[in-house]
């Protein structure tokens, strides 16, 4: 898959910004990743969780000072879903513009749900769904379908190569 640029949105200052989904094992500048985003399956069904600003996403968030990107992305994890992860892979990162004197990095990461705990509506989340590829195309209301589009297909990609490598098929 070649990398597309695609507009990210509209700064503060009525420029435009842009956003490039680069599919990668290797991870991101730390020092320069400032988010990270799990596309996390039960089964066939990706986690989504409802957020208070963005609507229906899938879980993740900003990094923290000291914080490594899997801690990150487990905290993020379990604070807006409720849910522990395992197998986890870094799939990718989104490379953004958006700041206009750097370039800064979102982390995404392929994981399995290993654990569901109690939904508690905590953390900018009201709601925790597990939906079907096309139900999450159909309810996707954060910043970018397009940029959604490709992460999730690139995703779901790897997921069937880990599949067919431990099942040698």
């Amino acid at each position: 898959m070649k990398n597309k640029k695609i507009i990210g949105g509209i700064r503060k200052d009525d420029t435009i910004w842009f956003a490039t989904f680069v599919p990668s094992q290797n991870m991101p500048p730390q020092e320069l990743t400032t988010a990270v985003v799990a596309v996390a399956f039960h089964g066939d069904k990706i986690l989504t969780v409802k957020t208070d600003k963005r609507g229906w996403d899938i879980p993740g968030g900003h990094v923290e000072e000291g914080e490594m990107l899997k801690q990150a992305l487990d905290r993020e994890v379990e604070e807006e879903a409720n849910i522990k992860l395992h197998e986890v892979t870094h799939v990718g990162y989104i490379e953004s513009d958006y700041n206009p004197n750097m370039i800064t990095y979102m982390a995404v990461f392929l994981g399995e749900v290993i654990e569901i705990t109690p939904f508690k509506g905590k953390f900018e989340t009201s709601e925790r769904k597990f939906m079907s590829f096309d139900e999450f195309k159909k309810n996707y209301s954060g910043g970018n379908p397009k940029l959604m589009k490709i992460i999730l297909e690139s995703t779901i990609k790897v997921r069937e190569e880990r599949k067919r490598d431990f099942y040698g098929r």
